[in-house]
């Protein structure tokens, strides 16, 4: 039996306030534990930052007259490049961009937009020669064209 006058009593509500104080006190650091845990993640989901050796996600972070481009090997990294001059390497499809995500060997997963095919797309007024697979001037093109004449 419990009595409040007893030894025996008192220090039994003595350890059970103890017990209770370090139970609020845990529950308090355990829902201050898993807010801030939820910041973290949550941060990390908003501010999710690319792997280091990925040097452009999207054409535009290359800035004027260049392009994000990737190489048709796996893993292959996009870099930033030149927009093609005359006589430069290009594809006749070459002005079309592409979206995807690439899982990377680190487990990595990037997501891209508007990034080119192996090379950059020609300078503003230049088009891709098919024949040749080069940058030329419109003009000349028009030039060859027997059809036109």
């Amino acid at each position: 039996m419990l009595r409040f006058g007893s030894r025996r009593g008192s220090a039994r509500l003595a350890s059970l306030d103890a017990a209770l104080a370090v139970g609020c006190r845990v529950a308090a650091m355990s829902a201050r534990f898993y807010w801030c845990l939820g910041l973290v993640m949550l941060s990390t989901l908003i501010y999710a930052e690319r792997p280091f050796y990925i040097k452009c996600q999207d054409s535009t972070e290359c800035g004027v007259g260049r392009c994000c481009s990737i190489a048709g090997n796996r893993y292959s990294v996009p870099a930033c490049g030149a927009l093609q001059e005359v006589g430069g390497s290009c594809r006749p499809d070459g002005h079309r961009t592409y979206n995807m995500s690439l899982t990377y060997p680190d487990g990595a997963t990037v997501n891209f937009t508007n990034i080119y095919y192996l090379f950059c797309a020609c300078a503003p007024g230049l088009e891709c020669d098919i024949a040749t697979s080069s940058c030329q001037e419109v003009n000349e093109l028009l030039d060859d064209n027997y059809l036109i004449q």
